[in-house]
Formats: C-alpha cells, sequence, structure tokens
C-alpha cells in the first residue's frame, strides 16, 4: 500500500478526480503514463495526489484565472492530513467517509 495509506477507490468516492498526462520522458522510464488525482477545495485552493499516492500536495491559485495560477503552498503527509483539509475546507462529510464514516477529530 502507498505511504497514504489510502486506495484509488477511496479516493474517487470522496470526490477526486483523475487527470491524466502526457510525458514523453516519463513514459520511457516507466512504461505508462502518469496521473494525479485532484480536489477542488476552493475556488482558488486544490489538493493533488500522485499516482504512487505517497504524498498531497495543497495548492493555492495567486490570481486570475484561478484555474491555471496555482503554486504550492502545502504537503500533506499523511491520510489525517488529507482529511482535516477537507474538514477545514467544508467537505466534512468527504472526510468522514475516509474516516471510515467516523467523525474526524480535529484535536
Amino acid at each position: 500500500m502507498a505511504k497514504l495509506d489510502i486506495l484509488y477507490q477511496e479516493l474517487i468516492d470522496v470526490g477526486f478526480e483523475r487527470y491524466d498526462y502526457t510525458d514523453s520522458v516519463f513514459f520511457r522510464q516507466h512504461g505508462y503514463q502518469p496521473f494525479v488525482m485532484t480536489f477542488q477545495l476552493a475556488k482558488n485552493y486544490k489538493m493533488e495526489i500522485n499516482e504512487q499516492r505517497d504524498h498531497a500536495m495543497l495548492f493555492k491559485a495567486e490570481k486570475k484565472p484561478y484555474d491555471c495560477n496555482f503554486r504550492s503552498y502545502m504537503q500533506l503527509n499523511s491520510k489525517e492530513d488529507i482529511q482535516m483539509t477537507l474538514a477545514v475546507f467544508g467537505f466534512a462529510n468527504q472526510a468522514k467517509k475516509l474516516n471510515g464514516g467516523k467523525e474526524v477529530d480535529n484535536g
């Protein structure tokens, strides 16, 4: 299992979308095209998880158009970090779903 201890299907079930992209160098090295799983948290915030699911990144758009001016904001290193980020941005039901149906404890 990946470092985040999260399954691909779990991400799909809570609303993450898969974005495939073409990278010929990556393809020559690994034999497949890379992808990321994305979740739009707010107009200018999104979360991305790479195909290995070893970490997630929180991105913030600095200026309009918000769909393409993102910069790295924070790395999330655990499933709990992802759950808390979802909850903070108002996606409590998705956070709960990732937590096996239990409320997310915000400490």
